[in-house]
């Protein structure tokens, strides 16, 4: 199981899979009590929001999912 980062993230870092995190906002997640949601975009410019505790595994859906426009 990978763990999250013991330092804060900030604007602009990447995760492993090149996912650089462009804003936190202050909204709630529909399913982690303690998570927020962040805003990320991909290395081809998608933009989408995940949770705060899956920043540092996420990877874009939009290029997993083969609608690489």
């Amino acid at each position: 199981m990978t763990r999250a980062p013991e330092t804060p993230v900030q604007i602009g870092q990447r995760n492993p899979n090149g996912q650089i995190l462009l804003q936190r906002t202050n909204r709630q997640s529909d399913n982690h009590a303690f998570a927020k949601v962040w805003i990320l975009r991909c290395q081809k410019g998608h933009t989408y929001e995940t949770n705060s505790c899956d920043f540092h595994l996420r990877k874009c859906p939009h290029c997993m999912d083969g609608s690489e426009s």
